[in-house]
Formats: structure tokens, C-alpha cells, sequence
């Protein structure tokens, strides 16, 4: 039968094997779909078409380990939406790596003070997810964070969530984006620290927070070296 654009759409994927416009390996094959978290992995193949979810699982798999992604069609092939899910999938193996840090923190550490424990979540802060995402329009770009804060992103659990944007540049053209610019959030942040009386309660309620957290920690680290006594 006739082959849709969009069905078409993904025609060359850099560091991905073809042949003769065929895909060597399945994009719903485990070793390459299980990077993902499995909320996520429900939520792309209930949505997208083989060649969409080639293009997402290919684009996440060789995330950290250099080359590119190249994704082209005619207009209307799911371009966009095949974007946005690819973004999703980043942010999650970005979170993913954070989580990561987090429990090493807690089952390795041999931190002994607070300020040693504070010192190495600050460090592990250092793998929490950005992605800078360029447009060669200022229409374009702005297409891509409207799509993202319709669609939101989907979690591990395949709940929606939206991620934390920030809109570099000028020329924006939906004045639904404005908010998120970044003449806005700096003006914010600078509002913000001029009230010292809201300022002084930031900061108390974040060390409130800080050694809530680290006593949370060392429960969890306990509990965690007495599961690993009672296996041994």
C-alpha cells in the first residue's frame, strides 16, 4: 500500500543503521525504549507512529554521547509533536541522572557534617536538566514552547507536568509567551529581592527545608545500609 508523509517522515537518523529505506532495528525494541521511564514509554506509544517513536527513542538513546539527530518531512507529518516528545524524553534522562547523583549521595556518602552533605547535593544540582532549544524564527521557537506548554510533558508515572521555561531573546510573537521571557523572570527575581522582609523568609524557610531534607537523608541511609546487612 501507499506509505503516508508522516508515516515517512523520520528519512535519515544520524548513527542509526538503514536499509534501503528500511530501519534494521525495531523502535519499540527494549534496549532502545527502556532508557526510557516506563509512564513515559506508555504514554509515546500510545501516541505516535512507528516512525515517530523511532525518531524520539533514537534521539533519547544517543543522548551524553555526541553526533545528532535529523528529523525532516513535508509540513503536517508530526514534526513538532515528534519534537516535543523528544524534548520530554531529554528532560527525563537529564532528571534521571540527577536522581541518580542523589542516591549515591544517600546509600555512599560518608559526609559527616551538614555543610559536607549541603556541599554534594549542590554538586549533584550540577546534572539537573537544561536543554537549550534554537529556532532559525523567533515564530518558530515560539511555536515549539506554545506546543509545550499546551501538550505539557509526561513523567515517569505518565502524569503531566510543565517543565520550567525561559524565553532567550527578542521579537517574541504570542504575547501568551511574555511571561516566560527573560526580561520578565529577571525583573521577577529582582522584585522579589527587593522586599528584604520576603527575601529573609526564603531563606529561612530554604535552610528549614535544607536540614529537613538531610535529616530525611541520614534516616534513609540508615535504613538503607540495614537492608543491604540483612542480604549479605
Amino acid at each position: 500500500g501507499k506509505t503516508s508523509d508522516k508515516e515517512s517522515m523520520t528519512q535519515k537518523i544520524d548513527n542509526v543503521s538503514t536499509d534501503e529505506g528500511s530501519l534494521k532495528f525495531d523502535p519499540l525494541d527494549d534496549g532502545v525504549v527502556n532508557a526510557l521511564p516506563v509512564g513515559f514509554r506508555i504514554f509515546i506509544k500510545s501516541k505516535m507512529n512507528p516512525s515517530q517513536l523511532h525518531a524520539i527513542t533514537a534521539s533519547a538513546s544517543e543522548y551524553g554521547d555526541g553526533g545528532f539527530t535529523l528529523i525532516k518531512g513535508p509540513p503536517g507529518t508530526g514534526k513538532s509533536t515528534t519534537l516535543v516528545s523528544v524534548l520530554n524524553a531529554l528532560h527525563l534522562r537529564q532528571y534521571q541522572e540527577y536522581y541518580s547523583a542523589i542516591e549515591k549521595i544517600v546509600t555512599e556518602s560518608n559526609a559527616s557534617t551538614y555543610y559536607e552533605e549541603l556541599a554534594a547535593l549542590n554538586k549533584a544540582a550540577e546534572v539537573k536538566p537544561r536543554i537549550l532549544v534554537c529556532a532559525p524564527s523567533n515564530a518558530g521557537i515560539d511555536n515549539v514552547i506554545m506546543k509545550i506548554m499546551g501538550d505539557l510533558f509526561v513523567d515517569g508515572n505518565g502524569a503531566k507536568y510543565s517543565p520550567s521555561l525561559v524565553r532567550v531573546g527578542a521579537g517574541i510573537t504570542n504575547p501568551k509567551i511574555k511571561s516566560i521571557g527573560m526580561k520578565e523572570q529577571v525583573d521577577l527575581i529582582i522584585e522579589e529581592g527587593a522586599d528584604f522582609t520576603k527575601l529573609e523568609q526564603i531563606i529561612l524557610t530554604g535552610r528549614q527545608n535544607l536540614k529537613r531534607f538531610q535529616k530525611e537523608i541520614h534516616k534513609l541511609r540508615i535504613r538503607i545500609q540495614a537492608m543491604v546487612g540483612k542480604n549479605i
